[in-house]
């Protein structure tokens, strides 16, 4: 056997030892990628320009995608937006060219159609933002409501300022936020746990109207346009309705195979039509305010809706954002088509280092012709 001195030992640790010949160990492949386009599954909300409705807004888990032509082509509006976890999004109806959103990093406002967004969050001590609304008769006034730690702000400057609102929903998490539009002094909040609460002097003060609901974990509360006495709320179980306000609740579920409901819809020239979406289990449709239900999921490929909006020049036309991204009906609702042309992002992918040829798996040997020795002997 052949014998390592000493100080070959220590020469080779203080001045390195070379490679084998032919090798280079210092070296190592760089690491290459390529750019992979992924599709976007989860919409959380939808918002349309009531002025011009090519124009549509969708809040996404990857940030805020606007189409100028009516869903047909979707792209990223997201500069700096530093957090693209979005879960609403609401347009300015008297300044169409004002778009807020909502999510994880509170609330941005964009001003210009570059749709460049800033950050409003002074005031609001909970970035966790889950719903936005505009006052209908004042647009400098907004409502943000937050889950986490909770609670509902307002803010009366375009938000550039918010105050939170004390009391019970100073902690509590907000769900949904209606605004009568005959009325907008009233308000609905939908919480969870805690059912819903109603203020009759635009936010300044709430009270819960909880009585006859069948689940206080509300997911999403409705104000019928044509006449105000009528509320609906979504909920696990059902639709509750409410005919005098919120003063009694029924629960309504003659129809609903399924009945997790997430949305509520309501025609606005045809207060008897109301959609309801579902988790799993589609969109269903009552022509009747409520008491009977049907399914209407022909071509929705996505039963798991978080989200439905009308066209505003065109209830029959309606968009549903679910997890699989977002369809559209132009029928009111007997037939959907998928609208997710653009609506992707892209993913840096690593491209695999190429197999050095002395690994690479050698081909199976050729097995012998039928009838042949496998020896190949005669």
């Amino acid at each position: 056997m052949r014998k390592i001195s000493i100080f070959s030992i220590i020469t080779c640790l203080i001045l390195g030892c070379a490679p084998p010949k032919g090798k280079d160990l210092t070296t190592i492949p760089e690491p290459k990628y390529k750019w992979k386009e992924v599709e976007i599954k989860w919409v959380y909300s939808l918002a349309i320009d009531p002025t011009d409705s090519n124009k549509i807004y969708a809040a996404t888990e990857y940030g805020v995608y606007k189409s100028n032509d009516k869903a047909n082509t979707w792209k990223a509006v997201n500069h700096r937006l530093y957090n693209l976890n979005v879960y609403t999004v609401v347009v300015d109806p008297k300044r169409q060219e004002i778009i807020y959103v909502g999510g994880d990093g509170g609330v941005y406002k964009s001003t210009n159609e570059r749709n460049e967004w800033v950050e409003k969050n002074v005031g609001l001590i909970n970035p966790l933002v889950r719903v936005l609304a505009i006052d209908p008769t004042n647009s400098a006034r907004l409502y943000a409501g937050c889950f986490g730690s909770g609670g509902l702000f307002i803010s009366d400057n375009g938000g550039e300022t918010w105050e939170g609102v004390g009391g019970e929903l100073a902690t509590l998490q907000i769900t949904s936020i209606a605004i009568s539009f005959n009325q907008p002094h009233k308000i609905y909040i939908g919480t969870w746990e805690k059912g819903i609460y109603k203020s009759e002097d635009r936010g300044m003060s709430f009270y819960p109207v909880n009585t006859g609901l069948s689940n206080l974990n509300i997911r999403d509360v409705a104000v019928s346009m044509v006449g105000s006495e009528t509320i609906y709320a979504a909920v696990e179980g059902g639709v509750l309705k409410s005919e005098n306000e919120g003063k009694n609740w029924e629960l309504k579920t003659e129809g609903l195979l399924n009945p997790h409901i997430r949305t509520l819809l309501i025609d606005p020239g045809q207060s008897e039509i109301i959609y309801a979406g579902t988790w799993i289990g589609g969109v269903y449709k009552s022509e009747d305010k409520g008491e009977q239900w049907q399914r209407i999921n022909v071509g929705l490929v996505n039963t798991s809706v978080h989200t439905l909006i009308f066209d505003p020049q065109d209830s029959n036309i309606i968009y549903a954002g679910t997890e699989g991204g977002i369809f559209q009906t132009i029928d009111g609702g007997i037939f959907w088509k998928a609208k997710n042309k653009g609506l992707t992002r892209l993913v840096k992918e690593l491209i695999p280092p190429p197999i050095p040829k002395e690994k690479r798996k050698k081909p199976p040997a050729p097995k012998p012709a039928h009838g042949a020795p496998e020896g190949g002997g005669h």
